[in-house]
């Protein structure tokens, strides 16, 4: 049988009385609370009996101090000589127990003095930052509107078009939450009645329902970053190491680097030092990268100098303009309803030559991709949108996007294409030439 057992801790400061009665119900079921990590917490397998709990708030701790802080002992010695076992701690949070149930001493008896410690704590703890995150995310739901076609061409772009307003319901809930709790703190206040307290089953419910959703959300994004940088599109997972690694830091710093009895000006210097150097080292990598035009940059951005087999483009040489080339980069990107997605072009000194394809699930959705990018690159300054012969090209519909007709736009079945060059696409041969390159 299992002596230790780790689930997920979901509660939150202002929850800090649904704590002690679900420690009093898990003591009672035979498991006593041991210790509280960043998002688990453990307990150990004992005797089933009666216990009585006490979560108590000490707001003079701040995310830099040590949890065995002079302030903080002192604090729980003051607590155990009224009869209170200190079990552990989680942020401004302290755990006692007593197994006296009928004549112990509470650790708050002043409902004012109380509700001024909550507030104390509340707004230097990290759940004010639900209240930084909520406009944030709120302001964020803006940059969805009016959708734009090429969010569909990147699986990420996908995934936060549709977890934005998702990851929005749990951080309002909580919002909410915190907005009435002081409200009707204040209100019971007046009229000399304790201060308010939320059920265990409603405190686990919110907190579950947070963690699924955010976890769900985050372990979607990660995966779609992951696809996209195995797909040819690896900049945003380079770009995430960064937060990954401060995350990691501030993670290795909660549990190791605050164990220590160092002064809160030491710890903040030492998480300052190690968060500057981990941002220096990206930093200089990155500029180091960039700066050398070599292949490492081309691959974090998913840019090659070559096409890979299989893939449809025009090229200068196709028309004999194949000398004194300067440039070419081909780059891709795929996702689940845009599965081909690329973009290759060439410039020399005889001309330019730019080819767009894209490759959609179905025709309704290539349809629609066809008429974003007919709206979008038609309201650009010198643009002209002209309706193209399309049975000349054997497509379903063709519009010309530039007077002098340098700029096509092809829709044929799932297939989205915009091609660009200076010889224009009214020619004939040029036609034939660029059919027979792109297989229509």
């Amino acid at each position: 049988m299992n002596k230790m057992k780790r689930i997920p801790f979901v509660f939150t400061l202002l929850d800090y009385k649904a704590m002690e009665e679900y420690f009093e119900m898990q003591a009672v079921k035979g498991w006593m609370l041991e210790k509280i990590n960043s998002f688990t917490m453990e307990l150990k397998k004992i005797k089933p009996q009666s216990i009585k709990f006490a979560v108590d708030v000490f707001p003079y701790i701040s995310a830099f101090d040590s949890y065995n802080s002079r302030a903080v002992k002192d604090y729980r010695d003051l607590c155990e000589k009224t009869g209170w076992t200190y079990v552990t701690s989680s942020n401004k949070l302290q755990v006692f127990y007593t197994k006296d149930t009928e004549s112990y001493i509470p650790l708050q008896t002043d409902s004012v003095e109380e509700q001024r410690i909550i507030k104390k704590a509340f707004y230097s703890l990290e759940v004010l930052l639900m209240f930084i995150l909520f406009p944030i995310l709120l302001l964020s739901l803006g940059g969805l509107f009016p959708f734009q076609y090429d969010r569909l061409f990147v699986n990420s772009d996908i995934v936060r078009t549709i977890m934005l307003p998702l990851l929005l319901i749990p951080v309002s809930v909580y919002v909410i939450y915190y907005g009435l709790w002081f409200w009707r703190a204040k209100r019971n206040i007046k009229e000399g009645l304790s201060l308010p307290k939320a059920s265990v089953k409603s405190a686990v419910f919110r907190g579950r329902f947070h963690l699924i959703i955010s976890s769900l959300a985050l372990g979607i994004y990660i995966t779609a970053v992951i696809l996209d940088a195995m797909k040819g599109h690896p900049f945003l997972l380079f770009s995430l190491v960064i937060p990954g690694a401060g995350l990691g830091v501030g993670l290795w710093f909660r549990k190791k680097g605050l164990a220590s009895n160092r002064s809160r000006r030491n710890n903040i210097a030492i998480f300052t030092f190690l968060i500057i150097g981990i941002a220096t080292v990206f930093t200089v990598f990155l500029f180091n990268v960039i700066g050398s035009q070599n292949n490492i940059a081309h691959n974090l951005v998913g840019i090659s100098s070559e096409v890979p087999d299989g893939y449809k483009v025009i090229r200068l040489e196709d028309f004999g303009l194949e000398e004194n080339l300067e440039i070419k980069a081909f780059s891709k990107k795929s996702s689940i309803i845009v599965p081909e997605s690329y973009e290759y072009h060439e410039v020399s000194s005889e001309g330019t030559i730019r080819t767009h394809y894209y490759e959609v699930i179905n025709d309704e959705i290539s349809e629609y991709i066809f008429e974003k990018m007919l709206k979008r690159e038609g309201s650009l300054l010198y643009r002209d949108i002209i309706e193209a012969p399309a049975s000349d090209w054997g497509v379903d519909r063709a519009y010309y996007l530039k007077t002098d007709k340098t700029m096509i736009l092809l829709l044929a079945d799932n297939v989205v294409m915009m091609l660009d060059n200076e010889m224009g696409f009214s020619n004939e041969d040029v036609v034939d030439i660029s059919k027979e390159q792109l297989g229509l």
